[in-house]
């Protein structure tokens, strides 16, 4: 469990240094976008590892997924600088994750495996700020309550269920439901911010709907032979 968790925690780490570092040098929505091809990545890394080829309904739910990304996204990828590479190195190891992370439920307990991950991403974390930088802790209350929240809920709850949940479903499947995050941007963006999208950003929404809703579809005939084999097997 714990050499799962430490090696888990540092490819966690590390996704979030890329990503923050890349942001420096290039534009949010390039990130954005460059961050969710991560939902390209981890069915190409499966087909190299397992020499088997995605069926066609999930390639086409990825492609359709990447076009919706980029209108949504809004990117510019004109100018690919060092930035942009940090971020394509953040996606790539956070497809690695994934992947291991299915591989890792399988053999340990999986909320365990989150919150020691999640321990040890911290770990490492702390030493790279005591080692690198300056540590400063927040000034006031509310950046208190920022930080707490975004600790509890988005990093502490948010990764542990991924971690959950990847006992259950495949990594592909992970993968496209994560598209779904500049969906729910946008949608609170609008809720607090009062920002609308464009016609081209509302087309990339309908066609990431579109590709998860064919990711996850499954033939009604398919199911029930699939039910029959399991009773079979029983």
């Amino acid at each position: 469990m714990l050499a799962y968790s430490a090696f888990a925690g540092i490819i966690l780490f590390a996704v979030f240094y890329f990503l923050i570092v890349g942001v420096i040098d290039t534009s949010a929505s390039t990130v954005g976008f460059l961050a969710s091809t991560t939902v390209v990545i981890v069915p190409t890394l499966r087909a190299i590892l397992t020499r088997k080829m995605p069926d066609l309904k999930t390639v086409g739910a990825i492609l359709i997924v990447l076009s919706g990304l980029y209108l949504l996204t809004g990117a510019d990828l004109s100018q690919f600088n060092i930035g942009a590479v940090m971020c394509l190195i953040s996606a790539t190891l956070y497809a690695v994750y994934i992947i291991l992370s299915k591989h890792f439920v399988e053999k340990v307990d999986a909320m365990s495996l989150g919150i020691w991950q999640l321990g040890f991403a911290s770990l490492y974390a702390l030493i790279g700020t005591f080692s690198f930088e300056t540590p400063v802790l927040p000034h006031s209350s509310l950046v208190w309550f920022s930080v707490l929240g975004l600790a509890l809920i988005c990093s502490a709850y948010g990764w542990v269920m991924q971690t959950i949940v990847q006992s259950y479903v495949s990594t592909e499947f992970t993968s496209v439901m994560f598209s779904l995050e500049p969906i729910f941007t946008a949608i609170f963006a609008f809720i607090f911010f009062g920002e609308w999208l464009s016609g081209l950003a509302f087309l990339g929404t309908v066609l990431i709907f579109v590709g998860v809703l064919l990711s996850i579809y499954q033939p009604k005939k398919t199911s029930q032979v699939v039910l029959l084999q399991e009773k079979v097997k029983y």
